[in-house]
């Protein structure tokens, strides 16, 4: 379907390896999937084998696994790097720098 842009698991696997600076995470930037001229091109909706997501929601992935990634890397704690990750994805739910000034956790699980 053209409403959709068509993808794998591996391509989210293959976008989210890249070791980014977390601040690439930021609306726009480097490493946010959905943005225009990144993976999803500003797609409310993607399909992934099959099955249909919001785009939003599958670029949360290479955020979440980056943000694990550092807290392991420097802990070696799993639980550790488990709870801080939450609470980053809480804290930067809306995709604004800005959070780390005027910080404004949002624990809706809810897309904006």
């Amino acid at each position: 379907m053209d409403n959709f842009k068509h993808f794998s698991w591996d391509d989210i696997i293959s976008f989210s390896e890249i070791d980014r600076p977390m601040w690439h995470y930021h609306k726009g930037g480097n490493g946010d999937w959905k943005a225009k001229g990144k993976a999803a091109n500003g797609y409310l909706l993607v399909e992934i084998e099959g099955i249909p997501y919001w785009a939003d929601a599958i670029g949360r992935i290479p955020f979440a696994l980056n943000d694990y990634r550092n807290y392991y890397k420097n802990s070696f704690d799993s639980e550790y790097a488990e709870r801080n990750t939450i609470a980053d994805g809480a804290q930067f739910a809306n995709g604004s720098l800005w959070n780390l000034i005027f910080p404004s956790y949002d624990y809706s699980n809810e897309i904006e």
